[in-house]
């Protein structure tokens, strides 16, 4: 199996070394990914960016019509003309997938969701199996045009803490799989909620569930204070880093890739400029008991849904140290 060691960089290595083509249709220039002779790496005669997926056979047992989205075609069944790197052409049938943009960034996440999904296919695929690959990138385009579900302050913390977490694995199954969860990360009986301000003042929103815990469950408060900062870290960047992890599973790795594209939407270009400073925030960062979060005592129990301000500056926060030695998932975000 053909392991992207440093993903996105190794596809558009391959992509840039294509020779370029005539103006004609359904003629690439294509190169076979190492290791895996039924997946190529194309452009087409306008430079868009392609991979072309050669099934293990066709069958009558699977129909999908040509998709087009807006910056996405999907054709199963096209006849090409392919010109490899000596110039050779051949005919072919194959199942072509092709980011029509001239958009650079939108071709790196093109790219960047193909790696993952590409790592978690067989080295020879059913036509069914392509048609589920290709069903996973068109939910990531179109969540790609949805209203963000969450900030890029919450959302790069989150990812601070897997990309820092001494057990990744573990605290990437507990990462909430919708944005609109009431934690960030569940396992077990604990829970951990992360919040996040610009400061100065340690001031959170809260929902008044999340500080009150379910009888017999643990739920820890992680509050970061963070700094903007052009040379530090964006979500990008700790996307790759929790990337480079060598013993994450690909279902992991698409697993934080639509959670990252759900959360985000339209806001998926923005979070690739809004960088945060990586040291003052693991120097800001604090815990606490659910429990000891500000709030008012008086809610009828007819009212649900409450939501509200804290300033957590004056409040007593915890150890690392004692919640590590509570093991489970404390021990695995923050040991």
């Amino acid at each position: 199996m053909y392991i992207l060691n440093n993903t996105i960089l190794e596809l558009l290595s391959l992509y840039n070394k294509l020779i370029d083509i005539s103006d004609e249709e359904d003629v690439y220039s294509a190169q076979s990914l190492p290791g895996l002779p039924n997946y190529r790496i194309a452009k087409d005669s306008h430079r868009n960016v392609a991979i072309l997926i050669t099934p293990a056979s066709f069958t009558n047992d699977v129909y999908s019509p040509p998709i087009e989205l807006r910056n996405l075609i999907y054709r199963p069944r096209c006849v090409c003309r392919i010109c490899s790197r000596n110039e050779d052409i051949i005919t072919e049938t194959v199942s072509v997938l092709k980011c029509i943009s001239d958009d650079p960034v939108l071709i790196e996440y093109f790219l960047r969701s193909l790696s993952g999904l590409i790592m978690s296919m067989p080295t020879s695929p059913t036509e069914s199996e392509i048609l589920h690959m290709v069903s996973k990138i068109i939910e990531l385009f179109s969540a790609m045009e949805s209203i963000p579900l969450r900030s890029i302050e919450g959302l790069w913390c989150e990812l601070f803490l897997i990309a820092q977490a001494p057990q990744i694995n573990r605290a990437i199954i507990a990462w909430h799989a919708e944005p609109n969860e009431l934690y960030d990360f569940v396992d077990d009986l604990q829970r951990i909620e992360v919040k996040s301000t610009l400061g100065p003042l340690r001031i959170h929103n809260f929902n008044l569930d999340q500080i009150t815990p379910v009888a017999g469950t643990d739920t820890i408060i992680v509050s970061f204070i963070l700094e903007k900062q052009m040379t530090g870290l964006t979500i990008v960047d700790l996307w790759e880093t929790i990337n480079s992890h060598h013993d994450l599973s690909s279902n992991l790795r698409e697993r934080v890739s639509r959670i990252l594209t759900a959360s985000l939407g339209n806001d998926w270009r923005t979070s690739r400029k809004v960088a945060f400073d990586p040291i003052n925030a693991k120097k800001q960062l604090r815990l606490y008991k659910a429990e000891a979060i500000p709030k008012t005592e008086t809610i009828p129990p007819e009212v649900s849904e409450v939501r509200f301000k804290s300033e957590l500056t004056n409040i007593p926060s915890l150890s690392i140290a004692s919640i590590t030695e509570k093991g489970g998932l404390f021990k695995a975000v923050f040991d």
